[in-house]
């Protein structure tokens, strides 16, 4: 696997009329049909079809399953809300909503920088099984 199927943001020049296959969906899809991530660098990897389809579950885990207490520390780095609140921007909040794309489950509440390791590694346990053995070494 190279990296940039295991890291897909990575830039390169995309013209008119090329086609891309969406992360989410396999299907080979027009550019245009990808919109640009922020700094308009690159396109993302996942339609925008997709991507609203997401945000449509995303939205409805987070009516289903409110923000956690004040107390409440994130399962893998064990860092409260205190802990991070200096590490986001003053308005964004503090824990990210996980859950697995495949059977839209929620799995929990997560600081932001874990659920970005996470999908760095695309919730793939044995990609993460790996990473741990080699830093152990």
């Amino acid at each position: 696997m190279g990296q940039g199927e295991l890291f897909d943001n990575f830039t390169h020049s995309i013209k008119s009329g090329d086609t891309i296959v969406c992360k989410f969906c396999n299907v080979e899809k027009n550019v245009d049909s990808f919109s640009f991530a922020s700094g308009g660098n690159y396109r993302h990897r996942t339609c925008k079809s997709c991507t609203n389809q997401q945000q449509k579950i995303r939205d409805k885990l987070r009516l289903e399953n409110p923000l956690p207490c004040k107390d409440h520390s994130c399962p893998i780095c064990t860092k409260r809300q205190e802990d991070l609140e200096h590490l986001n921007n003053p308005n964004q909040i503090v824990w990210a909503l996980d859950h697995d794309w495949n059977t839209e489950v929620f799995r929990g509440w997560i600081c932001h920088k874990c659920n970005r390791a996470l999908g760095m590694f695309h919730d793939n346990v044995d990609t993460l099984k790996r990473a741990i053995t080699y830093l152990e070494k």
